[in-house]
């Protein structure tokens, strides 16, 4: 048998006779309406059913809102024909052409081409209604959609997404296009535990949840969507080392902010109350001065913002503080008054009290006790002032009778203290009570 195929005069032999049966086949029917050659052929029917229609229009300018799909189609010819135009399956196009027309409803006849020679084609229906509206472009703000939310760890939390871009553009028929209810993408935040960067379709839906068949330009979008791990804000701790000078004193240790936020699982940061700087090293402090510090992160901890502190170190010398003022009520002093001379303030009581300004370190200030000032006059100053007048202006002072004089005020307290007199002297009288009688 191989032999016999592998002769190439055999092969021509059945090319030959397979020719001539297709050629008998197409022209059977011809040669039957010849005279004596053979019977005429009777006409046979064949029904291809929901062939699909090819439109042709502008579909930049205007999209179809209505038309039936398909048609049904009557082929009749002869059993040959029909026959062989199952087998070859030709090439052929059903349509409707709408070039030229504009919005509106139509008529159109079905049309067909490249069908073979010897059937007759009657579409079913002849003629499809054709609804023509003219495309409009809005444009419409992309939601993001999550799926799977709730299958997230615990203490996950999804930031605001960002779109890029935030609004696509939609073509399409006035009517389809009052139906559009939101424009989404969605995407599975299910397992995320960190930033999400992806590019998503964005679908078009109806009112009630439907996607419609309207595209959106362009298609997809970019979409951020920031993964925020558990978090917590702690306090942030100082940690020194070494002594200040013997000189100097801290007066404060400030920090800027005050508190971090802490990122990392749930069971590490919990229990985390605060968390450590970088130390610093007072022994080398000499005044004053400001730190840029890193925040030490705890085990556990994955993230700290910010990494970096401002910390302000407030230092002065020990023996000088803050300055504070105080002013006391006083009651006025007499010191050294002979037993037979009276010394008096013109215009003041004996119980009358004057004003005493007391000023120093505003520490020692709160421990100040009033009743230590003693605001006095001096009368042996007196005798000094009478020392320095000629002898016969006065003789003694038991010859003056309500004499004025003036009287340098003091005052007297604890050290360590600056005190300032509301009057820095007093007029006095100096009266003899004996005299007088």
């Amino acid at each position: 048998m191989d032999k016999l195929f592998n002769n190439r005069w055999f092969l021509r032999f059945v090319s030959l006779v397979i020719a001539t049966m297709l050629f008998l086949m197409v022209n059977m029917d011809d040669m039957g309406n010849q005279p004596g050659v053979f019977p005429a052929a009777n006409s046979e029917q064949l029904t291809v059913e929901d062939e699909q229609l090819e439109v042709y229009y502008d579909d930049d300018q205007y999209a179809i809102v209505e038309m039936e799909d398909t048609v049904d189609l009557q082929l009749s010819g002869t059993q040959s024909a029909l026959n062989l135009f199952q087998v070859t399956d030709p090439n052929y196009e059903v349509y409707v052409d709408l070039e030229g027309l504009g919005p509106g409803v139509h008529n159109v006849n079905v049309e067909y081409s490249d069908f073979p020679a010897g059937i007759n084609i009657t579409p079913e229906p002849e003629s499809v209604q054709v609804t023509l509206e003219e495309r409009e472009t809005v444009s419409l703000p992309v939601e993001v959609e999550f799926m799977n939310e709730g299958a997230m760890d615990e203490g996950y939390t999804i930031g605001e997404p960002e779109v890029t871009p935030s609004e696509v553009d939609v073509q399409g028929p006035p009517s389809q296009l009052e139906d559009i209810d939101a424009l989404q993408a969605y995407i599975d935040v299910g397992e995320a535990e960190a930033t999400i960067e992806e590019s998503v379709e964005v679908s078009v839906y109806g009112p009630y949840g439907e996607v419609l068949d309207l595209a959106a330009e362009p298609g997809t979008v970019d979409v951020i969507i920031p993964i925020t791990p558990p978090s917590a804000e702690v306090p942030v701790e100082v940690l020194t080392e070494g002594t200040v000078d013997e000189d100097l004193e801290i007066v404060s240790l400030s920090s800027n902010p005050e508190n971090v936020t802490i990122y990392g699982d749930l069971a590490n940061i919990e229990n985390i109350e605060a968390v450590e700087t970088e130390p610093i090293d007072l022994s080398a402090l000499t005044e004053s001065e400001s730190f840029d510090l890193d925040v030490t992160m705890p085990e556990g901890v994955d993230q700290v913002q910010p990494e970096t502190i401002n910390v302000n170190a407030e230092v002065e010398d020990e023996e000088d503080g803050e300055e504070a003022t105080q002013t006391l009520e006083v009651p006025l002093e007499v010191d050294n008054v002979p037993d037979d001379v009276e010394v008096s303030v013109p215009d003041v009581t004996d119980d009358e009290e004057f004003d005493v300004t007391v000023q120093g370190n505003e520490e020692e200030m709160d421990d100040f006790n009033e009743e230590d000032v003693r605001l006095y006059i001096d009368y042996e100053e007196l005798d000094e002032e009478l020392a320095d007048e000629e002898p016969d202006e006065i003789e003694n002072v038991d010859d003056a009778e309500d004499a004025p004089y003036e009287l340098p005020v003091h005052v007297e307290g604890p050290d360590g203290f600056m005190y300032q007199p509301e009057n820095e002297s007093l007029e006095v009288e100096i009266t003899n009570p004996e005299t007088d009688e």
